[in-house]
């Protein structure tokens, strides 16, 4: 009776102490994902330097550097060329002039859209400018009140880069061993089994990421694509802008759309504004989020293409902008606990790398060609 106590009380105990870390873990849950997508995306880098380097900890700083050094030049690259359009143009004194007569603008655009339609109804026109002035009036709030508090979050947001590059240089660093005395404690009976679950578990989680940064590839090329056919200015900078834009899960290629519908919507320019805005959704968000992004991680990672879309969908509902990563990552993990556990299907090995992880691709899907030409 004594020992069954002291069993609940361990049990209660372990409890609190689980309560307790999950309050721990929350507020930089965050940037423990990002460090995981970066630990992934530099990890290839730091095992070819390992060849020449056999310092580990050296060679994953100069990975890091190898990596986030490019990244910093594009980011400075887009930022100083958005600046100098801006300065370059009237851009800055149309917005300011644009906000400060809000209600006017609505108001002319409003009449232009029932001219453009032939739409001779003053009352109803009369209506639909009072209802879009109110709602504007309100977004426009929303808006500044957003601008600020976003303002007000950046130094909080570069702590949790900062944390998620240090994070991922642990990663990095002792992820072999951390595997290798995992799989030390495991029962003797199980080690293999539990072996193959760590392997297909990290299978699944790099193609997540690299399925996840060559649809922002993929993205930024469209669009530069688009945005040429269509004419715009600075086509190449626009679509950097895009393809950066989409690694961020917070934010996305719909700003820039969105952006570009209104710009052109205030330059009365309708019937093109909609046939930009339809050709990027189709083409630049939707084909690369539901198709590229499933076909390319699911080949990768053993896994069909339903599972990342379903994850993807599924973990942006549920986690918010950060789902769009763990959402086929938790979906993925169940699938290699099935695979190994129920079916006992073990994962084939692979040396991890980018190169490896094009192959599997490559591979996945020349043996489905295979199987067609076969027939049943």
């Amino acid at each position: 009776m004594e020992y069954r106590n002291i069993e609940i009380g361990a049990l209660v105990l372990f409890v609190i102490l689980l309560y307790f870390s999950y309050k721990t873990i929350m507020p930089i849950f965050d940037a423990m994902v990002i460090a995981v997508v970066l630990a992934y995306m530099i990890r290839p880098i730091a095992e070819h330097l390992q060849k020449w380097i056999p310092y580990r900890s050296l060679a994953v700083f100069l990975s890091m550097f190898i990596l986030i050094v490019p990244l910093l030049f594009i980011g400075l690259y887009v930022v100083n060329e958005i600046v100098s359009t801006f300065k370059s143009s009237d851009l800055a004194i149309i917005v300011r002039n644009s906000f400060s007569n809000i209600d006017a603008i609505v108001d002319s655009m409003t009449r232009d859209v029932f001219g453009f339609f032939n739409l001779e109804l003053e009352s109803l026109q009369q209506q639909t400018i009072d209802a879009i002035s109110n709602e504007v009036s309100e977004l426009s709030g929303k808006f500044y009140n957003y601008v600020f508090s976003l303002a007000g979050s950046i130094p909080l947001i570069l702590f949790k880069i900062l944390l998620a590059a240090v994070f991922a240089f642990y990663f990095i660093r002792d992820g072999s061993d951390l595997k290798a005395h995992l799989v030390g404690i495991a029962p003797s009976d199980h080690k293999e089994r539990f072996e193959q679950l760590l392997r297909g578990s990290d299978i699944m989680f790099q193609a997540v990421v690299i399925g996840y940064l060559l649809k922002a590839i993929f993205t930024g090329i469209i669009a530069v694509v688009i945005f040429y056919l269509f004419g715009l200015p600075h086509p190449i900078l626009l679509g950097i802008t895009t393809g950066v834009l989409d690694f961020i899960p917070v934010i996305g290629p719909w700003v820039v759309e969105l952006l570009l519908f209104i710009w052109f919507i205030y330059q009365g320019q309708y019937a093109f504004a909609f046939s930009l805005l339809l050709a990027t959704y189709f083409f630049v968000s939707f084909i690369p989020e539901m198709y590229i992004r499933p076909r390319l991680s699911g080949d990768a990672a053993g896994m069909h293409p339903l599972i990342i879309l379903v994850g993807v969908i599924g973990g942006l509902f549920a986690f918010g902008a950060i789902g769009i990563i763990i959402g086929p990552m938790f979906l993925g993990l169940v699938v290699v606990v099935v695979r190994v556990y129920l079916y006992k299907q073990p994962y084939e090995k692979i040396y991890f790398g980018y190169k490896d992880t094009f192959l599997n691709i490559f591979r996945r899907r020349g043996a489905r060609e295979g199987d067609k030409k076969q027939g049943p």
